[in-house]
């Protein structure tokens, strides 16, 4: 609880104290002696302001007795100060000085001080403050001088209120990630220090080690004169690096450290690299522009001699709790070789991105995201900062969204105007819908009343509406991004109505009944017209601009129910019983054929001199949404079977044996296959099977599928043109049942174990016999009563083999996969990664990766021997952001692998 008091002239001294306090028991000159300069081993009421002056050289008076003060109008505190001490405080009213003891605290204006002992003479405005012995003879209680959110803790202060000046000795700061400790400091104003003998570092050892307390810093740089602004800026002159405590040739002649609590504009400092392919280079060099609250630019690039640069902008917007973005564009030029000698090439990769984000707290009913990249192509290959990076194979294909969506509360109705983008930088390709308006209409019950049950069999019909407005590019170069031709030849423009209906009913008490109808209706404002051009000899695509409309439906009845089964095997064994879950589904659905001449969706084309070549064709085809496909009538009964297996096995930590956990034993064994009544071949599908499973407590994953096919297939000599040419065998599928043949089969396995699954089972059981010993977490002491360090490690393997043979070709994949970490301490860490194709009978990738850390450092070292980009590199540096660039590091890189 603090106190207010306005200091006013009067006569006399007071004692304050928790309880009745005499003079008898204020502390003697020995409990209070600071520790720089000596005070006068008189007792506090005797103490005057020499002893303040003698603080240092910076705060100086030419009259500084009692009698003084009265005519230095100005330099009175006029403001009400508060107070409050733990053991007693003291007011020299006729001297106009206060005296506060043990936890002491005063409170003007902004400033906050606190210490074991203040002396406040409220005349001159000055504060002194110091720490206090314990009974142990240890200092505590160091003053803490605290200025709005910034705070300084020394040995011993001085502070003039009115000038803003102060003096302390052996001051010690934090100053945003980075830690401040001066021997011998001056204030000037509010925000300016100037320190002797001054330390930094990001190390927070540094508060204790200054003080011979703590354990001995990792590094710091020492700089003989500094001066500080607080939360802005800390510019040095000499200065000299140490590591634990020994000195370095790293000396500067002066340094500048930006202490910013705020964004600010500045200079972005380069870093180099060197290279193979492009020379020795500046890296990441730019200014960063503080445009408002609102609005940040970063603008930088790399240079390298050998002739490739790269220049990146990156525009940041954020307006809190509503939204924020950000917008990147990258260009460089990138050189390979010299000009004139073979491998001389030459690109300008580029690169656009956006990304925005809402808060879901702005604006609910309305919501904008975007996430786009475009790229040219081989920009994940060739550009200056991927190019030795493996993001040339997780990006082969991008994409791109943005979407505004809008909703209305309980209204069953909402829309979203969106953008989407894909691009195949492999392919040279790109796909765009340019826009997609869609409007939905939620599941809705047309029948049902608002206090009805809902039991009728009408009740339970619903419906949905979904609309589609669309633009759609396909397969467009990526180089005719953003030209005429990416409208007038790739665009196409379609609006497609969809409304299934549907109801689902209980049938002889184990079975559901599912009726549904779908409807369709597809807008075009462009078809096609083939024709046959004897002079060209081949048929001529036109397009023909007006609307028309594509109209389809089907329908659908499925019967479905679960049947379980229960295979008891043993009441006392480990395996006690098998539970089998069947899950069958029968499904009949009917659409006519759309392509009979009473629908006006299909034509016929000539397409030869010959009488009777002739071909089918939609007037909707390459139009941008689907149509139906020629002869199409569809009558189809289906048929799916779901097994889910598990096994009730006896519960190993349960010592009475009564205790029982479940078991997956395979999960979602699944196949279905069709009959369709209306096709006029193979009309019986192929016959799909898949599954997964797991073992050893999921450490083990696997999943399989197989793809038979019913129909048997032939093999049949071709004609040969000349009499001595080979055989030739064509392979065709006909229309005979034979056995079912694997077509198509994959088998992924994945393997995952770590220390921690072991340090688990070694936890429980050492701690039945702990008897209540101090242990670690996983419980390790050695014999002799210290800590054992278990290191941590994970290991993880994929398994991956695919076969297909459709006809007589086949093609197999068999690889696998590794990866590792091992922490060899809780500083030390290696991982690796490779991978092996026994296809190709060769490794794939191998790369190995060691970090270190070092508290306020840290070390990393990776290399890659066999790769795409084989590379090693080498870094070590401070992890505060602020000293970011005290680092050294060495990277070097080689167009295909060493090995």
């Amino acid at each position: 609880m603090f106190v207010s008091c306005c200091f006013l002239p009067a006569v006399g001294a007071t004692w304050h104290g928790a309880d009745t306090v005499s003079a008898a028991v204020v502390p003697d000159a020995d409990t209070l002696q600071p520790l720089a300069p000596a005070m006068p081993d008189t007792s506090l009421a005797r103490l005057d302001s020499t002893a303040l002056i003698g603080m240092g050289d910076m705060l100086s008076y030419n009259d500084t007795t009692a009698t003084d003060t009265s005519s230095k109008k100005d330099r009175i505190l006029m403001s009400d100060v508060e107070y409050k001490a733990k053991d007693f405080y003291y007011i020299d009213e006729e001297k106009k000085r206060a005296y506060f003891y043990n936890e002491a605290e005063i409170k003007y204006g902004d400033i906050t001080l606190s210490a074991g002992y203040i002396l406040l003479d409220y005349g001159l405005g000055i504060a002194y403050a110091r720490s206090i012995l314990d009974s142990s003879g240890v200092q505590t209680q160091k003053p803490i001088f605290m200025q709005g959110e910034q705070a300084y803790d020394a040995y011993a202060m001085v502070y003039d209120f009115n000038t803003k000046r102060g003096y302390i000795k052996n001051v010690k700061t934090e100053q945003t990630e980075g830690y401040g400790a001066g021997r011998s400091v001056k204030k000037e104003g509010e925000d300016v220090f100037y320190a002797s003998d001054f330390y930094f570092s990001t190390d927070e050892k540094l508060r204790g080690w200054i003080d011979g307390t703590g354990e001995e810093t990792d590094y710091y740089i020492r700089s003989s004169r500094v001066k500080m602004t607080a939360g802005k800026s800390l510019v040095a002159g000499f200065s000299q690096l140490y590591i634990a405590d020994v000195p370095t040739p790293l000396v500067l002649p002066f340094a500048f450290f930006p202490l910013n609590t705020y964004p600010s504009s500045g200079v972005l400092l380069p870093s180099y690299n060197m290279t193979n392919d492009q020379g020795f280079g500046l890296v990441n060099a730019g200014y960063y522009f503080v445009i408002n609250d609102y609005l940040h630019l970063q603008v930088n690039g790399d240079i390298y001699t050998k002739g490739s640069w790269a220049l990146r902008t990156t525009l940041n917007y954020f307006w809190k709790y509503h939204f924020s973005g950000s917008l990147n564009f990258d260009f460089s030029k990138v050189v390979y070789g010299e000009i004139g000698l073979p491998g001389y090439t030459k690109s300008k990769p580029w690169r656009l991105s956006w990304t925005h984000t809402q808060d879901q707290k702005w604006s609910p009913g309305l919501t904008l995201s975007a996430s786009v990249n475009f790229s040219s192509q081989g920009y994940y290959e060739n550009s200056l900062d991927q190019m030795y990076t493996n993001n040339y194979i997780n990006n082969s294909v991008t994409s791109s969204s943005i979407s505004l969506a809008k909703s209305w509360g309980a209204s069953p109705f909402k829309t979203s105007l969106s953008m989407t983008q894909s691009q195949n930088n492999a392919q040279n390709s790109m796909s765009l819908t340019l826009p997609s308006l869609v409007v939905t209409m939620n599941r809705i019950y047309p029948f049902k009343k608002e206090d009805s049950d809902g039991k009728k069999w009408y009740e339970k019909i619903n419906m949905q509406w979904t609309m589609n407005a669309k633009n759609t590019i396909s397969n467009m170069p990526i180089d005719s991004f953003m030209t005429s031709s990416m409208f007038s030849k790739y665009s196409k423009m379609n609006v497609s109505h969809n409304i299934p209906v549907s109801a689902s009913y209980k049938v002889l008490k184990y079975f559901n009944l599912g009726l549904g109808v779908n409807y369709t209706e597809d807008w075009f404002f462009k078809t096609i017209k083939k024709h046959w051009d004897d002079d060209q000899g081949k048929v001529i695509t036109d397009t023909i601009p007006g609307f028309k409309a594509l109209r389809q439906f089907s329908t659908s009845a499925s019967l479905t129910t679960m049947v379980f089964g229960m295979f008891n095997i043993s009441e006392k064994g480990k395996l006690r019983a098998i539970r089998h879950v069947m899950s069958p589904s029968l499904t009949y659905t009917y659409s006519p054929d759309f392509s009979t001449s009473f629908w006006n969706y299909y034509d016929a084309v000539q397409t030869g001199d010959r009488l009777g070549q002739i071909m089918y064709y939609s007037y909707f085809e390459g139009m941008g949404a689907g149509y139906p496909s020629y002869g199409g009538m569809s009558q189809s009964l289906s048929f799916s079977l779901v097994n889910n297996f598990e096994a009730k096995v006896a519960d190993k930590t349960d010592s009475t044996g009564v205790k029982t956990k479940k078991v997956k034993l395979l999960d979602n064994l699944s196949t279905n296959v069709s009959y369709n009544f209306a096709a006029q071949q193979f009309k019986l599908s192929t016959i799909p099977v898949s599954g997964s499973t797991s073992f050893f407590d999921r450490r083990v994953a696997l999943n399989f599928r197989f793809n038979f096919d019913p129909y048997r297939i032939e093999r049949t000599l071709q004609e040969k043109k000349n009499k001595n040419d080979p055989d030739v065998y064509v392979t065709t599928r006909i229309d005979e049942l034979g056995a079912p043949r694997l077509t198509d089969a994959g088998v992924n396995m994945n393997f995952s174990i770590s220390s921690a699954d072991f340090n688990k089972n070694k936890g429980k059981a050492s701690g039945d016999n702990n008897n209540g010993s101090n242990s670690d977490s996983n419980g390790n002491y050695d014999k002799y009563g210290y800590l054992e360090y278990l290191p941590t490690w994970s290991l993880s393997m994929g398994y991956t083999y695919t076969y297909s043979k459709p006809l007589d070709k086949t093609s197999i994949t068999n690889s696998v996969s590794l990866n590792g970490e091992v922490g060899f301490s809780k500083n030390w860490n290696m991982s690796f990664s490779t991978g092996y194709d026994f296809q190709a009978s060769k490794v794939t990738d191998l790369r190995f990766g060691f970090a270190r850390d070092l508290n306020t450092w840290h070390i990393t070292l990776s290399w890659a021997p066999i790769s795409y980009y084989s590379s090693y590199s080498f870094f070590i540096g401070v992890k505060a952001s602020l000293l970011k660039d005290l680092k050294y590091e060495q990277n070097k890189s080689y167009r295909n692998s060493i090995f």
